[in-house]
């Protein structure tokens, strides 16, 4: 693949990223009814693009796919993680998550957490993370494993 390169996203970008999650989240068969549930889960805000850290992947002036990372008291939580579907098992999901964890991580952080889509978990296992409890979701009575790594250990 062409020159890759990961770059802080800009506001601009939120209306890119928010159809990569979303064909991101279709790709692995859910029912529409639960898509429209997690539109909201989704959708990336200028408001988000404030708070957290988004880091986009590009080849040339494609965005390919993209990472948020949100950062509360020492923990890293990946809120969003998401390669295009015509670009998932390539290994672009692997370099984009080690070098944005590679320029956010320092030694301030004790923990880095996910609550992974279940489709998510061998990815996030590769990483180290391992499963510590399930929450709560939509629809009711689907439960997500949170997925945590202990830094600086």
């Amino acid at each position: 693949m062409q020159d890759l390169q990961i770059v802080k996203a800009e506001k601009a970008d939120c209306p890119t990223l928010t159809k990569i999650s979303k064909a991101a989240k279709a790709y692995w068969g859910y029912a529409q009814e639960w898509l429209d549930l997690w539109d909201a889960d989704l959708t990336i805000t200028p408001q988000l693009m404030e708070k957290d850290s988004i880091y986009k992947l590009v080849a040339g002036k494609e965005v390919l796919g993209f990472c948020v990372i949100a950062e509360q008291g020492g923990i890293l939580e990946i809120e969003h993680l998401w390669i295009r579907p015509q670009d998932i098992g390539r290994g672009l999901g692997k370099l984009l998550l080690q070098k944005v964890l590679d320029e956010v991580i320092t030694e301030s952080h004790v923990t880095l957490s996910v609550v992974a889509d279940p489709n998510a978990t061998g990815f996030y296992e590769k990483f180290g993370l391992k499963t510590v409890e399930y929450i709560p979701s939509q629809p009711e009575g689907r439960q997500l494993p949170l997925m945590q790594l202990p830094l600086n250990v």
